[in-house]
C-alpha cells in the first residue's frame, strides 16, 4: 500500500489476492528466463503490502526487495519471510513509490500487484518503475480494471485510505489508454492483458445478541 489503511484487516484482504501475485510473479520471471544471464535474478516489489509477490519471487530463487510506506504491513511481510525460511533472500524496506531509493538499472524485474495503483502521481510512479529496472528487464503491474467488481467498489475502498480525496482513481492503472500514455515516453514496449481473478474471503462470524424480558 502507499497510504494508510483504516478499513479493517488488510492482511486478510491481501491474502485473498495472493494467488494473483503468484501468477504475476511467475509470468515475469518466466519472461526473464528467456534472456537469463546465469546470475541470481534481482526483483523489486513496489507497494508490497504484506509481501505476496515479493515472497513468491524469493521462493523462485530471486534476490528480492519489498518496499512499502506502511511499517506495520512490512513487519507482517518480514515475519512471513522468516517463517518460510526466506529471510536471506527477501528483505523489506520502508520507502515511497514516487522516489524509489535505488540506482537506475538495479533490478531485473520490478513488480507491483494491486499496490502502485494507489499512488497520487501515476506518471511519476511509472517513470520510477522503469528507472530502477535494467535495460531488457521486466516491469509487471497488476491493477483493478474500471469495469471489474473491484473497480465498481473502488470509491468505497479508497475512502478508507489515508490519501487526498482528489487522488485519481486506482482503476486508471487497469485502463490500457492510461498505461500507454504514462509509459510511452519511457522507451519501453507496453503489453496489456485483462484477466479474471477469483477472490474468496473468509466468512465473518457475527456474535449473536439475544434480547428479551423476564
Amino acid at each position: 500500500m502507499t497510504g494508510g489503511w483504516s478499513g479493517g484487516d488488510y492482511t486478510a484482504a491481501g491474502d485473498a489476492w495472493a494467488h494473483a501475485a503468484d501468477d504475476v510473479t511467475a509470468t515475469a520471471l518466466a519472461e526473464l528466463g528467456r534472456t537469463a544471464t546465469g546470475r541470481t535474478c534481482r526483483v523489486l516489489d513496489v507497494a508490497t503490502g504484506t509481501g505476496p509477490a515479493a515472497l513468491a519471487a524469493a521462493r523462485a530463487g530471486a534476490a528480492t526487495v519489498g518496499l512499502d510506506r506502511e511499517p506495520g504491513l512490512l513487519r507482517t511481510a518480514g515475519e512471513r519471510a522468516r517463517r518460510a525460511g526466506l529471510a536471506t533472500t527477501a528483505r523489506f524496506l520502508v520507502g515511497d513509490a514516487l522516489q524509489l531509493p535505488f540506482a537506475a538499472g538495479t533490478f531485473d524485474a520490478v513488480l507491483s500487484t494491486f499496490g502502485v495503483m494507489f499512488v497520487p502521481d501515476a506518471r511519476r510512479a511509472a517513470a520510477e518503475l522503469v528507472r530502477v529496472c535494467r535495460p531488457g528487464g521486466i516491469v509487471a503491474v497488476a491493477s483493478w480494471t474500471p469495469d471489474g467488481v473491484m473497480g465498481r467498489i473502488a470509491p468505497t475502498v479508497t475512502r478508507h485510505l489515508d490519501r487526498p480525496q482528489t487522488t485519481p482513481a486506482p482503476t486508471r492503472w487497469g485502463d490500457p489508454r492510461h498505461i500507454r500514455a504514462w509509459f510511452a515516453p519511457l522507451s519501453v514496449t507496453v503489453r496489456t492483458r485483462a484477466a479474471h481473478v477469483r477472490v474468496t474471503y473468509p466468512s465473518v462470524t457475527t456474535p449473536r445478541r439475544v434480547t428479551g424480558s423476564t
